[in-house]
Protein backbone atom coordinates (compact mmCIF):
# COMPACT_ATOMS: atom_id res chain seq x y z
CA UNK A 1 0.00 0.00 0.00
CA UNK A 2 3.08 2.60 -0.66
CA UNK A 3 3.08 5.72 -0.64
CA UNK A 4 -0.29 5.34 1.62
CA UNK A 5 1.12 2.48 4.00
CA UNK A 6 4.56 1.76 4.57
CA UNK A 7 6.20 -1.47 6.69
CA UNK A 8 6.10 -0.53 10.03
CA UNK A 9 3.14 1.81 9.94
CA UNK A 10 0.51 0.93 12.74
CA UNK A 11 -2.93 1.49 11.45
CA UNK A 12 -6.49 2.14 13.62
CA UNK A 13 -9.20 -0.29 12.13
CA UNK A 14 -12.41 0.41 12.43
CA UNK A 15 -14.29 -3.38 12.93
CA UNK A 16 -17.60 -2.43 12.89
CA UNK A 17 -17.18 0.32 10.91
CA UNK A 18 -19.43 -2.03 7.99
CA UNK A 19 -22.21 -2.66 10.24
CA UNK A 20 -24.67 -0.05 8.88
CA UNK A 21 -23.59 0.59 5.76
CA UNK A 22 -21.24 -1.01 2.96
CA UNK A 23 -17.79 -0.67 2.30
CA UNK A 24 -16.95 1.99 -0.86
CA UNK A 25 -14.44 2.67 -3.05
CA UNK A 26 -11.68 4.21 -1.99
CA UNK A 27 -12.13 2.67 1.60
CA UNK A 28 -8.98 0.91 2.82
CA UNK A 29 -9.95 -2.13 4.11
CA UNK A 30 -8.56 -4.98 6.60
CA UNK A 31 -8.59 -7.95 4.66
CA UNK A 32 -8.66 -11.76 6.09
CA UNK A 33 -8.37 -14.31 3.17
CA UNK A 34 -6.72 -17.86 4.19
CA UNK A 35 -6.03 -18.81 0.64
CA UNK A 36 -4.17 -15.74 0.45
CA UNK A 37 -2.54 -15.31 3.64
CA UNK A 38 -2.23 -16.83 7.25
CA UNK A 39 -2.32 -12.99 8.39
CA UNK A 40 -4.35 -9.71 7.39
CA UNK A 41 -3.66 -7.68 3.97
CA UNK A 42 -4.80 -4.25 3.22
CA UNK A 43 -5.99 -2.78 0.33
CA UNK A 44 -8.10 -0.32 -1.35
CA UNK A 45 -11.59 -0.81 -2.67
CA UNK A 46 -11.92 0.26 -5.94
CA UNK A 47 -15.22 -1.77 -7.53
CA UNK A 48 -17.98 -2.83 -6.02
CA UNK A 49 -21.25 -5.11 -6.26
CA UNK A 50 -22.63 -4.94 -9.91
CA UNK A 51 -19.53 -3.22 -11.31
CA UNK A 52 -18.13 -4.15 -13.96
CA UNK A 53 -13.78 -3.51 -13.77
CA UNK A 54 -11.68 -3.79 -16.56
CA UNK A 55 -7.77 -2.65 -16.60
CA UNK A 56 -6.52 -1.63 -20.14
CA UNK A 57 -3.16 -0.13 -20.61
CA UNK A 58 -3.15 0.05 -16.74
CA UNK A 59 -5.77 2.61 -16.86
CA UNK A 60 -8.86 1.29 -14.76
CA UNK A 61 -12.18 1.28 -15.93
CA UNK A 62 -15.47 0.81 -14.10
CA UNK A 63 -18.73 0.07 -16.30
CA UNK A 64 -16.93 1.58 -19.28
CA UNK A 65 -15.39 4.70 -17.49
CA UNK A 66 -11.97 5.68 -16.81
CA UNK A 67 -11.65 5.78 -13.10
CA UNK A 68 -9.43 9.28 -12.56
CA UNK A 69 -7.14 7.23 -9.94
CA UNK A 70 -4.20 8.91 -7.97
CA UNK A 71 -2.61 5.60 -7.61
CA UNK A 72 -2.36 4.90 -10.96
CA UNK A 73 0.89 3.91 -12.35
CA UNK A 74 1.50 3.67 -16.40
CA UNK A 75 2.17 0.04 -17.39
CA UNK A 76 0.74 -0.34 -20.56
CA UNK A 77 0.87 -4.50 -20.12
CA UNK A 78 -1.35 -3.85 -17.18
CA UNK A 79 -4.22 -5.42 -18.35
CA UNK A 80 -7.57 -7.36 -17.11
CA UNK A 81 -10.35 -8.82 -19.22
CA UNK A 82 -14.03 -6.96 -17.40
CA UNK A 83 -14.93 -8.68 -14.81
CA UNK A 84 -18.92 -8.15 -13.23
CA UNK A 85 -18.17 -7.88 -8.73
CA UNK A 86 -20.91 -10.00 -7.87
CA UNK A 87 -23.52 -9.50 -5.33
CA UNK A 88 -21.58 -8.84 -1.43
CA UNK A 89 -18.13 -8.82 -3.58
CA UNK A 90 -15.49 -6.02 -4.02
CA UNK A 91 -12.38 -5.94 -6.24
CA UNK A 92 -9.44 -4.72 -4.30
CA UNK A 93 -5.92 -3.07 -5.56
CA UNK A 94 -3.09 -1.83 -3.25
CA UNK A 95 -1.48 1.83 -3.80
CA UNK A 96 1.50 0.57 -4.92
CA UNK A 97 0.04 -0.88 -8.38
CA UNK A 98 3.55 -2.22 -9.77
CA UNK A 99 3.85 -4.64 -6.85
CA UNK A 100 1.06 -5.08 -4.98
CA UNK A 101 -0.26 -8.66 -5.01
CA UNK A 102 -4.18 -7.68 -5.46
CA UNK A 103 -7.47 -9.06 -7.32
CA UNK A 104 -5.84 -8.60 -10.37
CA UNK A 105 -3.47 -11.78 -9.89
CA UNK A 106 -6.02 -13.87 -7.56
CA UNK A 107 -7.41 -17.07 -8.37
CA UNK A 108 -10.33 -15.93 -6.68
CA UNK A 109 -10.13 -12.15 -7.60
CA UNK A 110 -13.24 -10.82 -5.52
CA UNK A 111 -13.44 -10.38 -1.59
CA UNK A 112 -16.42 -10.71 -0.08
CA UNK A 113 -18.28 -9.16 2.35
CA UNK A 114 -17.57 -11.72 5.29
CA UNK A 115 -13.22 -11.35 4.55
CA UNK A 116 -13.72 -7.59 5.61
CA UNK A 117 -12.49 -7.37 9.34
CA UNK A 118 -13.06 -3.48 9.53
CA UNK A 119 -11.85 -0.30 8.01
CA UNK A 120 -8.34 1.24 7.48
CA UNK A 121 -9.11 4.96 9.53
CA UNK A 122 -6.08 6.13 10.86
CA UNK A 123 -2.01 5.72 10.46
CA UNK A 124 0.25 6.31 12.91
CA UNK A 125 4.20 6.48 11.63
CA UNK A 126 6.43 3.97 13.01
Amino acid sequence: MADTLHDGDIVLVAPLAYTKKLPSRGDIVLIKRDDLTQGHIVKRIMAVSDEEVEIRSGKIFINGNELQDEFFVYNEDDNLPPLTIPEGCYFVLGDNRKESNDSRHWDSPFVETDDIDGKVILKFFS
